[in-house]
C-alpha cells in the first residue's frame, strides 16, 4: 500500500466490510456495554429541578432566610475529587458498584447543587461573563438530603437586605433536639421553650461555655434541667461544647453522619460573632470505602445552621508522579511543535509555498467555531440585568477575540499542512478540497463520509473495550455535566470537537505523519510515529485520567487514525475522530437516567444520519470528484510558471551568450579585451568584432532600450543587420543609416538602440567610427597623461525618422600610434549609482582611463570595472555593463586579422 493508490479511496472492498462490521460492534458496545463501565450510570434524575428548589427554599426559610429575592438554579454535578479518589482506591468497577449500592449513599459521587444568587451592582459588566454572585449554595444528595450549606453572606454585605432575619431567627425545633435527653422528651422541651420569649432567648443564650471537647463523644445527651429553668427565669445560659455537638447532630445528614463513628478535630467559638456562633469539625474514625470524611459545621445559639460541609479526603495529596511527568512531556511537545510550526510557516510563506486562499477559508471556519464555543460557554447570556446592547457588545467582543486568535493559529497550521501534504500525499487531500468547494455529490466525498462515520463507531468501541478490559483505567470527568456547561450541548459538542479536532488532526496526521513519511518514505513508519505521538499527547476522544494505561489507549486510537489516513484520506480520519468525540461527550444523555441531555444526543444522531445519507447519495451517484491535479492551488501554478520562465530565460541567456564573442580576436599589433555583464538573465547590451577583410576589423558596441528578452531580441536583430552591412558598406555612417532604416521598419515606436560602429584599419593605422546616441569613445594617446572623450554627433537608432537621422549622423577618423588606447562602454558604467544616489559619471571614467591607460587592455578593463564596483559599494548593478578596450601595440604596414 502506498499513498498513491487512489483507487482504494474511491471503491469499496474487503477493508470496508471489516470497517463496517467493527463499527456496528463498536456502536453496540457504546450503547449497551458502556453504562456498566461508566460512573455516570450511577446518577439519576429521580427528583426534578423544581422539587429540589422547593426543598431548598423550605430549608432556608427554617434558618430565617427569605429565598424569594434571589435568582435560584439547580443542577446535578459530579463530585470530581471523590470520584477520582474512589477510582484510585477501589478501582472503577468497584466504585460503580459502591455508588449503586445503599451503602454508597454516604459517598455522594453525584449531587444536586442549588445556588441562590443576586447580581452585585459592583460587578458591573463583568457579571455578564462571571454570572451573578452566589450567596447561598446547598448541596443535596440525589434523594434530596442536604449535606452541604455554603453561606457567603458575610462576604457580600450588599445582599443583607434581601435575606430576612438570618441567624437572629430562632429554630426551637433544633434547640429542643439539642436540649432534650433521656429524662426529658424532645416534645416536652419544645413545649417549655415556647414559653420563653424570643427576646429572652436572643439575650440569654451564648457559647461562652464552649471548650475543646476532644475527650467527649460527639453525640452524648446534653439535657440539663437547670438550663431550661434558667431560660424560663430569663437568666443567662452558657451553652457548652455538648450543646454544639447536639446541634450538629440535628443538622448532620443521617445517611452520612449518624451511621459513622467520629472523632473531634476542633471546636471553637467563631471570632467576631459575640459568642453567637460555634464551629465544629469532625473526622470519621475509620475510612468509608477507603475514603476519609470530614464534617465542618457552624451553628448559632438560636439553633440555626450557618455552615455545613462534608469534605472527602481533606488531607489527601496527589502523589501521581506518572501523570505529572506525562503532562509535562505533553506540554513540552506542544511547545516544540508550535515553534517548529512557526519556523516552517515563515520559511514557506517567504518562499511563496503557501495556498493563502485555502488557509484563509479554514482559518475563518474554525475561528468561527471556536468563537461560538466560547460564546456558548458564557455564564449568563440573556440573564444579566445589564442592557441588552451591552450584553450583545460584550459577547461580540468575546467572540471576536477568541475567533481572531484562533483564526491566526489555524491559518498557520492549515497553510503549512496543505503545502506539505500536497508535496507528499496530494491524493489524501481530494475529498477535503471537494467539501470546501461544496461539491459533495461524488464518490470521493461519499466514501470519505461513510468511512469516517464508520471509523467513529470503531473508536467508540475501542473506548468501551478499554474500559472493560482494564478496570484500573479511570475516567476523568468534569464537575459540571455537559448539559449544564453550555447553552446547547449539541452545538458546543459539534463546534468544539470540530475546531479542536481539526487542529489536532492537522498536527498529528499531517504534521508528524508527513514528516515521518518524508524521512523514511514508508507508510508504516508514519503510522508508528503518529501512534507514539498520539499516545503521548493523549489524543483519544475519551475523558480518561492521565496514566500509562490511558497512553496505551491513545496509542491504539492514534494507530487507527494513522492507518485510516494511509488507507483512505485525511477527511476520513478527521471525521471519525470528531464524530467519536461528539457522541462520547453527549453520552451522559443515556448514561444518566432521566437526563435532559437525551435530546441533544438525539439531535446529534439526526444530524449524523443526515450526513450519512449524503455520503450514500454521493457513492450511488458514481460521479468522480476528479483528479487532484484539477485543484492545484495558485502558488503551484505560479511556481510552475516561474520555473518555465526561468528555464526560458536560461535558454535565452545561452543563446545570447553564443551571439557574443567567446574570445577576443587575435590581431597582430592590437591588444583587445572585452566583457558584457547583464543586469538580468538576458541583457540588452552587446558587443561584437567583425572581420571585414585582411586589414580591417569592425568594432560594435550597443545598448538596446530596456532589458530582458525583448531587449535581447532587438539586439539580435541589429547584430544581424550590421554583420550583413559591414562587409558591403565601407562608411560607418552609412552602415548606421541603413541600420536605422531597417530597425524603424521592424521595431515598434519607442524602441531604440544606442550604438557605436567603427573600423580599425591596420593598413592606414586609423580608426573610423560613427556614434548613434551612444556614450562617447574614450581615447588616450600614448604621449598624453589625459584621456579624452570622442563624441561625434548622432541620434539613437530607431529614435527618429530617416531624414533627421541621416542628417545628424557624423563620421570621424582617428590616427592611431603605438600605445594609443580606445575604450568603448555602455551607460551601465557611467550611470552606476552608489547607496548615496550618486552617479559614477562619464568624467570619472575618462579620468580613470587617463590614469591607467598605459597598462595592457586586460589590466585597463579590470581597473575600470573594479573602480566602478568599489564606487557602488555593493549596491548592485541596475543596468547591463559592457566594455571593450583596444590598445595599439605597434603599427603594421600589413596587419593580419585572425578571428577565432
Amino acid at each position: 500500500m502506498t499513498p498513491g493508490e487512489k483507487n482504494i479511496t474511491t471503491h469499496g472492498g474487503a477493508v470496508d466490510v471489516l470497517l463496517f462490521i467493527a463499527a456496528i460492534l463498536g456502536v453496540w458496545a457504546f450503547i449497551y456495554v458502556l453504562p456498566g463501565s461508566h460512573p455516570d450510570s450511577t446518577a439519576r434524575y429521580d427528583l426534578d429541578e423544581d422539587e429540589i428548589i422547593n426543598r431548598s427554599n423550605i430549608f432556608l426559610a427554617t434558618q430565617g432566610y427569605v429565598p424569594d429575592n434571589f435568582t435560584v438554579g439547580a443542577k446535578i454535578q459530579r463530585n470530581t475529587l471523590l470520584l477520582r479518589a474512589m477510582q484510585e482506591d477501589l478501582g472503577r468497577t468497584r466504585t460503580i458498584e459502591v455508588l449503586k449500592s445503599d451503602e454508597g449513599d454516604v459517598l455522594p459521587g453525584y449531587y444536586w447543587s442549588v445556588k441562590y444568587s443576586f447580581e452585585d451592582p459592583a460587578a458591573g459588566i463583568m457579571s455578564i461573563l462571571t454570572g451573578a454572585t452566589t450567596i447561598f449554595e446547598l448541596k443535596m444528595t440525589l434523594d434530596g438530603i442536604i449535606w452541604s450549606f455554603d453561606n457567603n453572606l458575610s462576604e457580600n454585605k450588599a445582599a443583607l437586605p434581601l435575606v430576612g432575619q438570618g441567624i437572629r431567627s430562632i429554630n426551637r425545633d433544633a434547640l429542643a433536639a439539642a436540649l432534650s435527653g433521656a429524662d426529658s422528651t424532645e416534645i416536652a422541651v419544645r413545649n417549655r421553650l415556647r414559653s420563653v420569649s424570643d427576646s429572652s432567648l436572643r439575650a440569654n443564650l451564648s457559647f461562652t461555655g464552649v471548650r475543646n471537647g476532644r475527650n467527649r463523644s460527639p453525640f452524648d445527651s446534653v439535657y440539663s434541667a437547670a438550663m431550661l429553668r434558667d431560660l424560663e427565669n430569663d437568666r443567662v445560659v452558657e451553652l457548652d461544647s455538648q450543646a454544639v455537638y447536639s446541634l450538629a447532630r440535628f443538622y448532620a445528614p443521617e445517611n452520612m453522619a449518624m451511621a459513622l463513628d467520629w472523632r473531634i478535630d476542633s471546636l471553637h467559638v467563631v471570632a467576631g460573632s459575640a459568642a453567637r456562633l460555634a464551629a465544629l469539625r469532625l473526622i470519621s474514625a475509620d475510612p468509608v470505602f477507603g475514603q476519609i470524611l470530614r464534617v465542618d459545621i457552624t451553628v448559632s445559639t438560636l439553633g440555626n445552621l450557618n455552615q455545613l460541609d462534608i469534605v472527602f479526603n481533606p488531607d489527601r495529596e496527589s502523589n501521581d508522579i506518572t501523570s505529572s511527568v506525562l503532562n509535562a512531556v505533553m506540554v513540552g511537545i506542544y511547545l516544540i511543535l508550535s515553534v517548529i510550526l512557526l519556523i516552517v510557516f515563515f520559511k514557506r510563506i517567504t518562499a511563496r509555498l503557501i495556498d493563502v486562499k485555502t488557509a484563509i477559508v479554514d482559518a475563518v471556519m474554525i475561528g468561527i467555531f471556536l468563537g461560538l464555543l466560547a460564546v456558548l460557554s458564557v455564564a449568563s447570556i440573556g440573564t444579566s440585568s445589564s442592557p441588552l446592547w451591552v450584553q450583545m457588545g460584550f459577547i461580540l467582543l468575546i467572540f471576536s477575540v477568541i475567533a481572531g486568535a484562533s483564526s491566526l493559529f489555524v491559518f498557520m497550521i492549515s497553510a503549512v499542512s496543505e503545502s506539505v501534504t500536497r508535496e507528499i500525499w496530494p491524493e489524501k487531500w481530494l475529498s477535503l478540497i471537494l467539501i470546501r468547494k461544496g461539491d459533495v455529490r461524488n464518490t470521493d466525498v461519499g466514501w470519505a463520509i461513510v468511512r469516517g462515520i464508520s471509523l467513529a463507531g470503531v473508536l467508540l468501541g475501542l473506548g468501551v473495550l478499554a474500559l472493560v478490559v482494564s478496570p484500573s483505567l479511570n475516567i476523568d470527568v468534569p464537575q459540571d455535566l455537559f448539559i449544564d456547561s453550555s447553552m446547547r450541548p449539541v452545538l458546543s459538542a459539534i463546534v468544539g470537537k470540530t475546531g479542536f479536532g481539526f487542529l489536532l488532526m492537522m498536527i498529528l496526521l499531517v504534521g508528524i505523519g508527513a514528516f515521518a513519511y518524508r524521512v523514511a518514505n514508508h507508510w508504516w513508519f508514519a503510522v508508528v510515529l503518529i501512534s507514539v505521538f498520539g499516545g503521548i499527547l493523549q489524543i483519544a476522544p475519551f475523558g480518561l485520567s492521565v496514566g500509562w494505561v490511558s497512553v496505551g489507549v491513545s496509542v491504539s486510537a492514534a494507530c487507527i487514525l494513522g492507518l485510516s489516513m494511509m488507507r483512505f484520506d485525511f477527511f476520513t480520519a478527521f471525521l471519525g475522530y470528531v464524530v467519536a468525540g461528539i457522541f462520547w461527550s453527549l453520552s451522559e444523555g443515556f448514561l444518566i437516567a432521566g437526563s435532559p441531555a437525551w435530546l441533544d444526543g438525539m439531535l446529534a444522531t439526526l444530524i449524523l444520519s443526515t450526513f450519512f445519507v449524503v455520503g450514500i447519495v454521493g457513492i450511488l451517484s458514481r460521479r468522480s470528484g476528479g483528479d487532484i491535479d484539477q485543484f492545484l492551488p495558485e502558488y503551484i501554478t505560479e511556481l510552475a510558471s516561474q520555473e518555465r520562465i526561468k528555464r526560458e530565460l536560461e535558454i535565452a541567456h545561452q543563446v545570447q551568450s553564443r551571439f557574443l564573442p567567446r574570445r577576443m580576436p587575435s590581431v597582430d599589433g592590437l591588444d583587445i579585451a572585452g566583457m558584457c555583464l547583464p543586469a538580468t538573465e538576458v541583457g540588452g547590451d552587446y558587443f561584437d568584432f567583425i572581420k571585414i577583410d585582411r586589414n580591417r576589423l569592425a568594432v560594435v558596441v550597443g545598448d538596446v532600450s530596456g532589458k530582458g528578452i525583448e531587449a535581447s531580441f532587438y539586439m539580435t536583430l541589429v547584430k544581424g543587420v550590421i554583420q550583413t552591412l559591414s562587409t558591403s558598406v565601407e562608411s560607418p555612417a552609412e552602415v548606421m543609416r541603413r541600420t536605422n532604416d531597417v530597425f524603424r521598419r521592424n521595431a515598434p515606436a519607442g524602441t531604440f538602440i544606442t550604438l557605436i560602429y567603427g573600423v580599425v584599419d591596420m593598413e592606414s593605422n586609423t580608426f573610423i567610427f560613427s556614434r548613434a546616441g551612444h556614450n562617447p569613445v574614450i581615447f588616450k594617446r600614448h604621449d598624453s597623461q589625459d584621456a579624452e572623450p570622442l563624441q561625434p554627433t548622432g541620434m539613437a537608432i530607431g529614435f527618429t525618422d530617416g531624414n533627421i537621422f541621416d542628417e545628424t549622423i557624423e563620421e570621424i577618423s582617428i590616427p592611431l600610434s603605438a600605445g594609443d588606447t580606445l575604450v568603448f562602454y555602455t551607460d551601465g558604467f557611467s550611470e552606476a549609482m552608489n547607496s548615496g544616489r550618486e552617479l559614477y559619471g562619464d568624467k570619472r571614467l575618462v579620468d580613470k582611463v587617463g590614469r591607467v591607460g598605459a597598462r595592457g587592455s586586460g589590466a585597463i578593463l579590470r581597473a575600470l570595472t573594479e573602480d566602478v564596483h568599489h564606487f557602488i559599494e555593493g549596491a548592485g548593478r541596475s543596468d547591463d555593463m559592457t566594455m571593450v578596450v583596444i590598445k595599439m601595440l605597434y603599427p603594421q604596414d600589413h596587419g593580419a586579422v585572425r578571428l577565432f
